[in-house]
Parts: C-alpha cells; sequence; structure tokens
C-alpha cells in the first residue's frame, strides 16, 4: 500500500473514533474494501464506505453535518448540505492548504479559515489527478 493510501486509512481510522457516524467514497476500489474490511475487523460499526462516482458526495443518505474533502468546495458537496450544516475542507495546493470551516445559511456559505493544514488529496473530475 502506498504512503498517500497509508495515510487515507489513518485518516478514516481517526475519524472512524472520533465521530458518530463517517460515510466515505473512494476513488480507489482496493483501498475502499480494504478500509471497510480492517474498520469491521477492529470493531467499528459507525461507518458507510462507498465507491465514487463523478459527482461527489451521496445525496441519497445525506444531509450531512460535517463533510471533509481537499481542493476547493466543489457544488455538488455544498447540496448535501441543509442550512446550519457545516464542512470542513482543506483548500489549496497538493502542497499548500488551508483549513476552512464553513456554515450553508439562508443567503450562501459563511467560511471562516481555521489555519494551515495537509489533508489527503481528493482525487478526481473536482479535485486532483489521481
Amino acid at each position: 500500500m502506498s504512503p498517500q493510501n497509508r495515510l487515507r486509512l489513518s485518516a478514516l481510522l481517526v475519524l472512524a473514533h472520533l465521530a458518530r457516524e463517517i460515510v466515505t467514497i473512494e476513488v480507489i476500489d482496493k483501498l475502499r474494501e480494504h478500509a471497510a474490511a480492517l474498520l469491521a475487523e477492529l470493531g467499528y460499526d459507525n461507518f458507510t464506505a462507498l465507491a465514487a462516482d463523478d459527482d461527489l458526495g451521496a445525496p441519497s443518505i445525506g444531509p450531512y453535518d460535517v463533510i471533509a474533502a481537499a481542493t476547493t468546495i466543489p457544488p455538488s458537496l455544498i447540496e448535501n448540505l441543509t442550512v446550519g450544516d457545516r464542512i470542513a475542507i482543506s483548500v489549496g495546493t497538493l502542497w499548500s492548504q488551508k483549513l476552512i470551516g464553513a456554515t450553508l445559511i439562508n443567503h450562501g456559505i459563511e467560511r471562516v479559515s481555521l489555519g494551515g493544514c495537509r489533508f489527503v488529496p481528493l482525487v478526481g473530475p473536482h479535485g486532483f489527478e489521481a
């Protein structure tokens, strides 16, 4: 497993431990399968691992309270939110990112910069090249 995929898996493990429920949408099938098997083996039952397609998010099981992703805030992720829901997303280049916290409000999105970070990159049409 590549270092980047190990980082993705480590992030899932941390999130599964901290969050009430996790929905992960993974573009790499083997990584999704490995993550689901490992989380189940470790006793975590608070996650759903879905295969990615050209759209982002999973509106059929949303809306979400918080979404973590990378690069920019794609409109398809915003569509998974309802007023008052939050999104946490790293925005920037592959090597230099800022963590942005945003809340969907009646008239758009209220954003706040939470500082520098480096997050597992979102890959695909709305993110970085795979």
